[in-house]
This record gives C-alpha cells, structure tokens and sequence, in this order.
C-alpha cells in the first residue's frame, strides 16, 4: 500500500504476485479506486475454503465470486489461482510460444502480459542462484542484484554481440566471475598446530637445568 500511495485513487491496473496478493489487499485496493489482478495462494486468509486442495483437469477452470473480487482457479501444467477486481471469467483464444492457437481464461492473458517479463526474470536467475543460506538479509540482497546485473548484461550481450565470441549463459557467468578475481589466488591451509621450524627447533633452550641453592630437585626452564 505505501508502494502503491501516489496512484491511488485514478483507477489504474495494479498487477502483482502471489506474494502481495491476498483478498484483504485486493478489497483495499478497490475501495481505494484502484483495480488488481495477480496470482494468489489459495491458503491466503479470506480464500474459499473450496479451491484448497483443488486439482483441474488441464483446460479446467473453477470460479468464486466476492463482491467485487473474482477467484479462478485455471488448470494448466499445474493448478494456478488468480484474483482479479478488473478481469470477467470468460475464456479467450490465444496463441502460446509455439504459435499455435488456445484456450485460456482472460485473466491468465493480462497476467501474462503484464508480468510475463518480471516471471522471466526471476526464472532466469534461479538457474544460477548461489543459495545464499544466511540470516542477514542484505547478504540476500546485494547477491540478487548482483544476479540482475549479469543477467542484464547477458541480454546486452546478445543483442550486440556482432564479431565477438558467442557465449552460452553459462560461459558468459564463468567469464564475469573470473574478470572479477583476476589472478588472485586463496593460499591453501593446512589443518592442524603449525609446526615450527628446525632453526627455532636449533636455537630455543629446551633442557634441564640445575639452579644454585637448590639440592634436591630440578626445574625445566624454556625460554
């Protein structure tokens, strides 16, 4: 909502993941003059009771209506929820990647459109996610962005690539990282104390000695 501030109130389009989305944000949204479509997890508080657990038959679609708020549940690869104040239930013909033409829910259409490229993006980097398992979250961060950065430079590169070598992603990833650490290399450790050298071993006093004044013990002196 505080995102969304200075729109508010002009009826535009929000759309978003099922991360945001929840029918508490969708009803807020509404009353504040702003439509909202995206993806929603059916465990979200306020969803039907009836869409969880629910399995479609690809092609399949399943229908709730809230007041202003449509949930759909679109049967395709896998089950996907969708929540929309703006989109109507009905059914239009498209073409998918391979160009032939099908059958999907209107809803499913703006979301593609819409946050086709933000899914592509983050599909992209979870192929090369270093599974940063850390608790402190500015390490999660500054790693995504340094995700995004390649991968946009990987796009430039393939735009403009011309006369230079042709790279796979993979090499492409391979060649920024070795750019950055240069020649540098990590000196191997060794497990274990350190031993010390045969000079120390020569020169330090490691002996019995007798004191004066002393009769009857010796004391081990190391120096």
């Amino acid at each position: 909502m505080q995102l969304i501030q200075p729109y508010l109130q002009r009826y535009h389009h929000f759309v978003c993941d099922n991360y945001f989305s929840s029918p508490a944000l969708c009803s807020a949204l509404f009353e504040a003059n702003t439509y909202m479509t995206g993806t929603v997890r059916v465990c979200r508080k306020g969803m039907p009771r009836s869409l969880k657990g629910l399995k479609l038959q690809r092609g399949e679609i399943s229908v709730k209506q809230s007041g202003p708020i449509m949930a759909l549940c679109y049967g395709d690869r896998r089950t996907v929820t969708f929540m929309s104040t703006l989109s109507k239930p009905n059914v239009i013909t498209t073409q998918n990647a391979r160009g032939v033409e099908v059958l999907m829910p209107a809803v499913n259409y703006v979301y593609n459109k819409k946050m086709g490229g933000v899914d592509l993006s983050d599909k992209s980097l979870e192929l090369y996610d270093p599974d940063i398992r850390s608790n402190k979250m500015w390490k999660r961060i500054l790693f995504n962005l340094l995700l995004r950065v390649i991968s946009n430079a990987y796009i430039i590169y393939r735009q403009n690539r011309g006369l230079r070598t042709k790279m796979d992603r993979m090499d492409f990833h391979m060649g920024v990282c070795l750019g950055l650490i240069g020649n540098f290399r990590q000196p191997r450790r060794f497990p274990g104390r350190p031993s010390l050298s045969t000079q120390t071993r020569l020169t330090e006093r490691h002996f019995i000695e007798q004191l004066d004044g002393i009769l009857h013990a010796s004391i081990l002196l190391v120096y």
